[in-house]
């Protein structure tokens, strides 16, 4: 339970709906998404693309979409598993907030309603920059 962020997915479809909302910033996320989604096909065997950065930016801005566990961890640093999380099984280490569980299908559209109205924020800024320049 401790790599939440592996079944947190968006598919090509999700990234091609963000060009009719935001055109500019849409378009560029679904044409960057291509390669993420056939590079994680190589690793996951679906046309898939695996959401860890956002939804490590949305357990800070929305932390509510995540549950979480205070224990030690430690990292596989070899092997099959390289790179996963799991219970630290020496109990001398200082346990650490761990995301164990999140609300997947809230995380995403999170995500694309953010990226759906980038075009607009982008425009705010440059906007409130130009006043204030």
């Amino acid at each position: 339970g401790l790599d939440i962020t592996q079944k947190i997915r968006c598919c090509g479809d999700d990234f091609k709906g963000l060009i009719s909302s935001s055109p500019e910033i849409g378009a560029f996320l679904h044409q960057i998404s291509d390669f993420y989604i056939k590079f994680y096909h190589g690793v996951v065997g679906e046309f898939v693309c695996l959401m860890h950065d956002p939804t490590a930016v949305l357990s800070i801005t929305d932390h509510h979409l995540i549950s979480y566990e205070e224990m030690p961890i430690e990292i596989i640093t070899e092997g099959e598993k390289i790179g996963m999380t799991i219970p630290a099984t020496d109990p001398g280490r200082r346990p650490v907030k761990v995301a164990m569980a999140a609300d997947n299908d809230a995380i995403i559209k999170t995500f694309l309603d953010i990226c759906g109205e980038s075009d607009t924020i982008k425009n705010h800024r440059l906007q409130d920059n130009h006043s204030t320049g």
